[in-house]
């Protein structure tokens, strides 16, 4: 089942995102007006939402798809891995062209970004982040998907107790905080195991849905006294609320077909804004020196959205669907 709600929501969150990260250089999030607080309280929510969304779709997945490890783990790389190592290579090779964080990557730190392990970033500007610095979020999705292909290896089609398992998991990491997972845990990981509540909660009869009520209930006292309990639990319902929605979600209407494009080219979006936003912010400042006016401004974000759209369908068809029917049909050769 394709789910129209998602795609809708996935291609506002990719949106919400850029607009975040606009407003990151040239505002720092200030206070100043209504779009600076609402940028301030919330223009990182995009993130949120999409990795409750993972979690929804990982489970639609692990129940109606796949059903061995071997397979999930597989086409979860064949999606993500082909696009990010691109546009992680272009982010280096922008690096020597213009100057930016990636001008300090090192050797060894670029080949952990690419095996998606936390590393702290060469660049005196960033923390934990790998050489494409939206990564970072790749390096949960990856964790994720990995505990989640362990579970299907050990209980194969037991899919509840699949759930239970990584939802156990996933909240035990926090005792591994400054240990082992020190480079992973924030609450984003909780996330997933919301997305896949909201699944429960959606898809099945009362009797299975006493499972995601149970997990759901000990997730919200456990988040009782977590400092994002709002933003986990906003990304929750919006999900929720979406999916409920579903059956009003037609293609046939205008601004829903925009808004499931969108969704389709949201993770080419994701990965390729921030390039766009730097590589268009000097070329801007070398032009007209600051970027002052809100008619700059304007052009700027105009641009901005209407080249990361741009180079976002072509990596979305190009990279995404190309690259990863090339790979499966690989697979599928030895596997024969």
């Amino acid at each position: 089942m394709t789910y129209n709600s998602i795609q809708l929501l996935r291609g506002g969150a990719a949106l919400i995102v850029v607009f975040h990260h606009f407003m990151q250089i040239f505002y720092g999030f200030e206070r100043t007006n209504v779009v600076g607080d609402f940028f301030s309280d919330f223009g990182g929510l995009g993130v949120d939402v999409f990795f409750v969304v993972s979690g929804f779709i990982m489970t639609h997945i692990v129940i109606n798809k796949e059903k061995t490890a071997s397979s999930f783990i597989l086409n979860r790389l064949v999606r993500v891995v082909p696009n990010y190592w691109f546009y992680s290579v272009v982010v280096v090779v922008l690096g020597v062209i213009i100057s930016m964080h990636s001008s300090d990557v090192t050797l060894t730190s670029f080949i952990q970004s690419l095996l998606f392990i936390p590393n702290e970033n060469p660049s005196s500007l960033l923390g934990v982040f790998p050489t494409l610095s939206v990564g970072w979020t790749l390096n949960y999705e990856m964790l994720f998907y990995a505990i989640v292909a362990i579970a299907l290896f050990i209980f194969k089609k037991n899919t509840k107790a699949v759930f239970v398992i990584v939802a156990i998991v996933l909240l035990l990491i926090p005792i591994l905080n400054k240990t082992i997972m020190s480079g992973y845990y924030r609450f984003f990981l909780i996330e997933f195991i919301l997305g896949g509540c909201v699944y429960y909660l959606i898809k099945f009869n009362k009797k299975q849905l006493n499972v995601g009520v149970l997990i759901l209930s000990a997730l919200l006292l456990f988040l009782n006294l977590h400092p994002a309990l709002e933003r986990m639990l906003v990304s929750f319902f919006i999900v929720m609320l979406f999916v409920y929605l579903e059956n009003g979600f037609k293609k046939e209407i205008p601004f829903l077909k925009s808004g499931i494009f969108l969704g389709n080219i949201s993770y080419s979006i994701y990965l390729s804004h921030t390039l766009v936003l730097n590589v268009l912010f000097v070329l801007f400042t070398s032009y007209s020196g600051d970027i002052n006016s809100y008619t700059d401004i304007s052009i700027f974000l105009f641009l901005t959205v209407l080249f990361t759209i741009l180079i976002s369908y072509f990596s979305y068809h190009l990279i995404e669907l190309k690259t990863s029917r090339v790979l499966k049909n690989t697979f599928k050769k030895y596997e024969s």
